[in-house]
């Protein structure tokens, strides 16, 4: 019965909510949560689906971007058919966050402050009372504690002006049930809609009992609550999986060089320290694609995660009982990082001992890991995204008219709209998109032009930089180089000049051809691990000189890359690019890059490493040229002496050696030249083909 003497505010309150209390408590974390029920109506009326919040340009982080994605297909043409059909209906519960937010619609980051309208009832004993900002608890008895028996029972309501209750699991069921009430016409008649479904509200404030170390609607938390929930799901894409886990290295690393934000300029690259890449270039939101041959972007989030999967030798993604394979990978990060991590070492035995006990880093060691990751390999792996002279050009052209956040979000939401048929929530989204635009007095009639003038550059006269493989070879040759410190190559430099080193002996021979490891697929869990290997004595060297030799190493790969773009505008960087060498046309990047068989493109990981082989030897080879000495300025001189085994020679020397007498082997470089001018193998025949190449490279060296 309604008191008459009840006064209410003047807010947009929901319905009374009957709530069961409850928590999950570990050793750092309680989440309080609240169990109710939803009619089908009230769904509609009080949830919001992420693709529907209207700020989304102001701040949000990347992974609550991701959020926004719905495949509106599987709703229409799945869900909903199942939700009104005559079959029995039922699924389980929808997880819900209560988020805040301001009168005037924008996002805040916690229920804190005294500006807040909750539909506070008057008349009721203020001990069965509480407020957590827009929202009130009414309790039947007088509450004592958080969590005590009075506290596990009560009703609740919000003022939905300044409440955002958000799905982080079953937003596609939301989606369906807003959908059904859409198209139901008269609600009183339609039986299906008096369904009522089970609902877990979150709530992260103090005041009902969360505790933990992020703020109360930090959206870290909730990150990690919505991958634990899907981690039995539905195959998360990749993409979204590398985004959104916040205890994976590898995903934490790929994240570690992207900003989390939308941003309306390219700065972030072009800074002292913390150097990153601007979400604006990095293609984090379509297809579960690495390819960059189209579009308006420098890389994707999956060819980041491959290239820093390579670099730290975290190839593989194995199982949290794969003990082998961690054990690996615990040990290649450390040379990669120069860190031990002891914690998680213990945790990884222990674990092993128990059998089948699932491995989880050491929190403390992860963050530290994730930290080493940003201080030591960010910078040379965005100089060497930011200076490369191709990437330059398509960074400055899109930082003229590409990069507003506008802009951003129109080729997102053009992206999906392009990608669903036929037309459906997406193009609408789209369409509304433009409207704002157009209420902002934003030209978006030359946005498209854009995306075409970026797609036509990278597809013109010299494509291989827009290629996956060619930017996998890129970071392979890095990898490769950093194998050989700077102490080694001084020493090869005061060797070939006599100033601390006998003069050389070409005639004797004591190099070993394992200086560098001929079986390039071995799998990193076979053997020696492949991200930092053994021959790089870095695990006791001091930080700061493993910090300098990346850091020196990607400046003088972008350099020889330069220097290479530099000819003839650029052409040596076309796949099938041909030069005449006595009178013998020879095609550059065939064995390589280039598949003459089929006059395409070889995509394969194993052309990657020739590449990448060829690249690191051409690297090498301008070590020798700039060594200072006279008689290695001609190539006629060097050649004779780089196919030789000289005694005493320094370790930079031994290894250029082994790498030609590798690229000339049967299953490298050259024999993919003569097998495809049908000629026949030989030593001799190979090592000319390889000879032939870093010729024609010598004088742009």
């Amino acid at each position: 019965m309604t008191n008459p003497h009840v006064i209410e505010t003047q807010t947009q309150p929901t319905n009374y909510m009957h709530f069961l209390w409850g928590s999950f408590i570990s050793d750092e974390y309680q989440i309080p949560y609240f169990t109710t029920s939803l009619s089908y109506r009230e769904v509609s009326d009080y949830i919001t689906l992420f693709s529907d919040l209207k700020d989304v340009q102001s701040g949000w982080k990347i992974e609550e971007l991701l959020q926004r994605d719905i495949n509106w297909g599987r709703v229409e043409n799945d869900i909903v058919p199942f939700l009104n059909s005559s079959k029995p209906v039922f699924f389980n519960g929808l997880t819900i966050v209560l988020l805040p937010r301001n009168l005037d619609g924008a996002m805040t980051a916690d229920f804190a402050g005294q500006h807040w309208q909750p539909p506070v009832t008057e008349g009721v004993e203020k001990d069965n009372l509480l407020t957590v900002g827009p929202i009130e608890f009414t309790f039947y008895t007088k509450v004592n504690e958080v969590g005590g028996p009075e506290f596990l029972t009560g009703k609740m309501r919000w003022n939905k002006d300044q409440v955002v209750a958000v799905a982080i699991d079953g937003q596609h069921r939301v989606a369906s049930i807003k959908e059904l009430v859409s198209n139901a016409g008269l609600l009183d008649v339609n039986n299906k809609l008096k369904s009522r479904v089970p609902v877990l509200f979150l709530l992260l404030d103090e005041k009902v009992g969360y505790k933990g170390g992020a703020k109360p609607a930090d959206m870290q938390i909730v990150r990690k609550i919505f991958v634990d929930l899907n981690s039995h799901a539905e195959k998360v894409a990749r993409t979204r999986e590398i985004l959104m886990d916040d205890n994976d290295p590898r995903s934490l690393c790929v994240k570690k060089l992207m900003m989390d934000e939308m941003t309306s300029d390219f700065s972030s690259m072009d800074l002292s320290i913390k150097k990153k890449l601007p979400l604006a270039l990095v293609d984090w939101h379509t297809s579960n694609s690495a390819k960059i041959d189209t579009g308006p972007y420098l890389t994707t989030v999956l060819l980041l995660d491959q290239i820093v999967g390579s670099m730290l030798g975290l190839d593989k993604s194995p199982s949290s009982t794969d003990y082998d394979v961690i054990k690996v990978q615990l040990k290649s990060l450390s040379k990669a990082l120069v860190l031990e991590f002891p914690k998680s070492k213990f945790t990884l035995e222990s674990a092993e001992q128990r059998n089948q006990m699932p491995f989880q880093f050491d929190q403390e060691e992860l963050d530290s890991l994730v930290a080493r990751f940003a201080e030591i390999w960010t910078e040379p792996i965005i100089n060497l995204y930011s200076n490369f002279e191709p990437f330059r050009d398509l960074i400055d052209y899109r930082a003229q008219d590409s990069c507003s956040i506008e802009w951003q979000v129109w080729h997102q939401l053009k992206t999906k709209k392009d990608a669903e048929s036929p037309a459906g929530k997406d193009s609408k989204r789209y369409d509304d998109y433009l409207s704002i635009l157009s209420q902002k007095n934003i030209d978006f009639t030359q946005y498209s032009k854009a995306v075409d003038n970026v797609t036509l550059r990278k597809n013109g006269n010299v494509s291989l930089p827009f290629k996956v493989i060619f930017h996998k070879a890129v970071f392979e040759t890095f990898k490769k180089c950093i194998k050989v410190s700077n102490e080694e190559v001084q020493k090869f430099v005061d060797w070939a000049n006599e100033t601390a080193h006998p003069k050389p002996n070409f005639n004797a021979i004591d190099v070993e051809a394992s200086a560098i490891e001929e079986d390039e697929e071995k799998p990193a869990y076979e053997g020696e691990e492949e991200g930092i290997d053994a021959e790089i004595n870095v695990t006791n060297a001091e930080l700061v000189i493993f910090k300098k030799l990346l850091k020196d190493r990607s400046i003088e790969l972008v350099s020889l890359l330069n220097k290479l773009y530099d000819v003839e505008n650029g052409s040596l960087f076309n796949f099938n690019a041909v030069r005449t060498l006595n009178d013998e046309k020879v095609a550059l990047w065939q064995g390589s890059f280039f598949n003459k068989d089929s006059d395409t493109v070889d995509f394969t990981k194993s052309a990657a490493q020739r590449a990448s082989d060829l690249m690191w030897a051409l690297l090498m080879i301008r070590e020798v040229k700039n060594s200072g000495n006279p008689d290695y300025t001609e190539f006629k001189i060097v050649w004779p002496q780089l196919i030789a085994k000289p005694a005493g020679a320094p370790d930079f020397l031994k290894v250029l050696i082994a790498l030609i007498k590798r690229m000339s082997n049967d299953k490298h470089l050259a024999s993919y030249v003569l097998r495809n001018n049908d000629e026949d193998f030989s030593e001799a025949a190979a090592q000319d083909e390889v000879r032939k190449r870093l010729e024609i490279f010598w004088p742009f060296l």
